[in-house]
């Protein structure tokens, strides 16, 4: 008699492909990618671990599917769904194939890898629930998913493609250029995000009103204009609007210090009159963009993105020093990394 379990056993056996595990490589790239981009450190080691792991199995079953296969007892069941005979390992439950550590390790024995293992196996740490992914500081994580990317164009060249990085293909050629700085990488990152932002927001409303509502969205920031504000950290700044560096709309808060000097004036028509003119400036330590969401923190920041180093004042320079002291507050709703942009 028939056992009403016997077909459990003659169920198939999903055995991965070469293409479904490139498939699976290109979404967590986007995904961990994009949370880079948009500052959200949480998952992108997790991601990454799994690009590693998917890339590299990818990488095996194109050279030879037996060489993801467990070397251990029961093994050759799994070889043999692996390698086309499965009818012959009817009572497979389910494939087992090696994990991502064991995976890149085997690349590394095919194929001459010139990434860190160290890092890649930090990364894989993380990927595996040893280490948290909020062990590493920003700087870290970035090193790490580098290295990820790096080891990642190591194999898609092997297997004789371009790595299929997407719309991210500019930001992964800049995070591989190890000669900048970690100010640089920063600065890329906020500006590629920022581009995104305003990406989504403009194609939510049709060209006819989107400077009206770039307008609207940079009129909150009005008020602060030539007054001294004090920031969160406790700086004691003043401000003035701008053009953004990244968007271009106008309107965009600029803070900074006030300095003042004595400067020789090199127009004066009559070498008799008094060369030296006094001079007010501000002097960019900080910026924030209420259309592309964009917030500089720093001088060095500031001038990487295009910002000068001295914003000449014109007017009445009591403008900035009547009144009480504002308190600035990035609002909430644009705060650099705050919006979810799929």
């Amino acid at each position: 008699m028939r056992s009403p379990d016997a077909d459990l056993y003659c169920l198939p056996v999903s055995t991965p492909t070469y293409e479904e595990l490139l498939a699976s490589a290109r979404f967590f790239a986007d995904r961990a990618l994009r949370d880079y981009t948009n500052d959200d450190r949480r998952a992108v080691l997790m991601d990454a671990g799994t690009l590693l792991e998917h890339v590299s199995k990818a990488l095996l079953i194109q050279t030879n599917p037996a060489y993801l296969v467990e070397l251990k007892p029961g093994g050759f069941d799994h070889l043999l769904h692996l390698t086309g005979r499965g009818d012959r390992a009817p009572r497979l439950g389910s494939l087992r194939t090696i994990g991502a550590n064991e995976a890149v390790t085997r690349v590394q024995k095919l194929v001459d890898i010139r990434t860190s293992k160290a890092d890649l196996d930090d990364v894989l740490q993380v990927r595996n629930g040893i280490v948290h992914t909020g062990a590493f500081d920003e700087t870290r994580t970035r090193q790490l998913l580098t290295a990820c990317l790096r080891y990642c164009e190591e194999v898609y060249h092997d297997l004789g493609m371009d790595a299929p990085w997407g719309r991210h293909a500019h930001v992964v050629q800049t995070l591989l250029r190890q000669s900048w700085t970690d100010v640089q990488h920063e600065v890329y990152r906020k500006i590629t995000a920022a581009k995104v932002r305003l990406r989504a927001l403009m194609g939510q409303i049709p060209k006819s009103e989107q400077a009206a509502v770039a307008a609207g969205r940079q009129s909150v920031l009005h008020p602060l204009a030539r007054r001294t504000v004090r920031t969160p950290t406790g700086q004691l700044y003043v401000a003035e609007l701008v053009d953004c560096p990244v968007c271009t709309h106008a309107g965009a808060l600029c803070l900074g210090h006030l300095r003042e000097g004595v400067e020789w004036h090199k127009n004066s028509p009559h070498e008799s009159e008094d060369p030296n003119i006094p001079a007010v400036w501000l002097q960019p330590e900080e910026l924030h963009c209420h259309v592309c969401g964009v917030s500089f923190s720093n001088a060095d920041e500031m001038q990487l993105a295009g910002v000068p180093p001295r914003l000449e004042i014109d007017g009445n320079v009591r403008a900035y020093l009547g009144g009480r002291v504002a308190d600035f507050q990035v609002p909430d709703d644009f705060a650099e990394g705050s919006w979810t942009v799929d």
